[in-house]
């Protein structure tokens, strides 16, 4: 209703109406109707682009929604045009909007990511590493989030020793400057644990896991899905160690959650 009165009688402040549409957009995307979404989205763009094109700001944030819902889709050819325009808008005219320019390398990384195009993704993400390193270096989480990108490209190249060093730096931050994210913490000791497993170092990766569980029963005990993963990664390592009695005792205790 509001949309409507808008459009009928302030036809003139089309500012306005696109940011309202933009933010009627968001409902759908909340609740994973994403073509619905762009709908909106694409609506409030088409007009920003026709009466007001020197909106950079909003029409690098709308072409970036839309990439976003092509990315949930899986679309990842349209979703990397919608993000690339909205990179070169910020590139262009945006260019002292140094950590939106990051967060747009830091996107572009995923939809290479998702594609296999782990170059890409790498060259993406370094580039917002040192962006954030630069121009926000306080932003601890921001940068330990880069940093575990780059850890799981190196990863899937099977490069373990230049991924366990990034995501070895990722977890320095954390436990350094935010102690309290204790998720975020087990998240980094889990993905040392798989790599240091694709290393076949055994013990390492296993003590990693147990500090993992440790977090989740002191701080997640009643999330039991991750209590779940916790058991099952420690189960998993017994088993290729062929300590199958210990490792059955686990999955027992897992299957008993």
């Amino acid at each position: 209703r509001a949309l409507n009165i808008r459009e009928t009688h302030l036809p003139l402040t089309y500012k306005q109406i696109t940011r309202h549409i933009n933010d009627i957009g968001h409902i759908p995307y909340e609740q994973e109707k994403y073509n619905e979404a762009r709908q909106y989205y694409q609506r409030a763009l088409d007009i920003t682009e026709r009466f007001n094109a020197s909106a950079y700001e909003d029409i690098a944030v709308l072409l970036s929604n839309i990439s976003l819902t092509y990315q949930q889709q899986e679309y990842y050819v349209r979703a990397f045009d919608f993000r690339n325009r909205s990179l070169q808008i910020r590139e262009t005219y945006l260019s002292s909007d140094h950590l939106q320019i990051a967060d747009g390398l830091h996107e572009l990384g995923h939809i290479f990511q998702a594609q296999n195009k782990y170059d890409e993704a790498l060259s993406s993400y370094k580039r917002a590493l040192e962006m954030r390193e630069t121009f926000d270096p306080l932003g601890y989480e921001n940068i330990a989030i880069i940093l575990t990108s780059i850890s799981n490209i190196l990863k899937y190249q099977r490069k373990f020793d230049e991924a366990l060093n990034f995501q070895n730096r990722s977890l320095k931050i954390l436990e350094t400057h935010c102690p309290m994210n204790h998720r975020y913490i087990a998240l980094n000791l889990n993905n040392i644990g798989n790599i240091l497993l694709g290393q076949e170092k055994y013990n390492e990766a296993f003590d990693n896991y147990q500090k993992v569980l440790a977090i989740c029963e002191e701080f997640y005990s009643s999330d039991y899905e991750s209590m779940i993963v916790c058991l099952g990664n420690n189960a998993d390592v017994l088993e290729d160690q062929e300590k199958y009695n210990e490792a059955l005792t686990i999955s027992s205790t897992s299957i008993n959650n």
